[in-house]
């Protein structure tokens, strides 16, 4: 089954998270901060059979025939399930979780994560991450990222586990600023920088590599800070 989860960031994110995949079956992360046409299109397009959320975040989701269940009201009706492990049988080949792309070039597309994907991405970070020669103790590990993007198995699942403590920020700490003072920012020069859309067609939509080279040697002759390009992982 695909069971959707719409929870604040906090513990009881990673409750719902451990309990869909203990149960066998396969998260799609739904971010409440989504347009709801999107979350529509995510809960039909993904099967989804049942949503885990929070009843405070019922009047931002859409209407959708998935069982809801309430992970901070339904507790009374949750206590009445059986307390054994559930006799679950995986294998590589089952789909842990699903993770929808932007959609910036249409409409956005599910791609199935595999428990075989998850185990060969996590032997990967074993072998970057952890110093064999070592006997430290594990360390503590703020998780930042949405689950809705891929970085966050990294910060949740493999530090759990290895052993490490986690600890989520909040979604309010994160859409937080901290106070300036006017002086501060009035000395402060401007930084500029060049950002590229992925889906730009404009009259430059022929050349588009020749575009992004004069554009980065624009930027370096003018002392830009940065070069944004489409793809999040290669930022100059």
């Amino acid at each position: 089954d695909r069971v959707g989860i719409a929870i604040e960031r906090s513990l009881d994110l990673m409750v719902g998270l451990l309990g869909i995949l203990k149960a066998g079956a396969t998260y799609v992360p739904l971010d409440p901060s989504y347009p709801r046409e999107r979350l529509a299109f995510m809960l039909a397009d993904a099967g989804v059979t049942a949503l885990l959320t929070q009843r405070r975040l019922l009047g931002q989701l859409p209407e959708q025939d998935a069982r809801v269940i309430c992970i901070d009201a339904d507790w009374s009706a949750i206590a009445q399930q059986p307390e054994t492990n559930p006799l679950i049988q995986l294998a590589p080949e089952s789909v842990a979780y699903i993770i929808y792309t932007s959609g910036s070039t249409g409409k956005p597309k599910g791609v199935m994560i595999t428990h075989a994907n998850l185990s060969n991405f996590f032997t990967g970070m074993d072998q970057r991450l952890l110093d064999k020669e070592s006997e430290a103790e594990p360390g503590t590990w703020l998780a930042v990222t949405s689950i809705s993007f891929d970085i966050s198995v990294l910060e949740l699942f493999w530090t759990l586990a290895r052993g490490w403590r986690v600890v989520i920020q909040s979604d309010s700490k994160q859409t937080a600023t901290l106070p300036v003072a006017d002086t501060e920012v009035a000395s402060r020069p401007m930084d500029f920088s060049l950002f590229y859309f992925a889906s730009s067609e404009g009259a430059a939509g022929h050349d588009k590599y020749r575009l992004l080279i004069e554009g980065a040697r624009f930027a370096d002759e003018n002392g830009f800070t940065a070069v944004w390009t489409p793809e999040r992982h290669f930022h100059g």
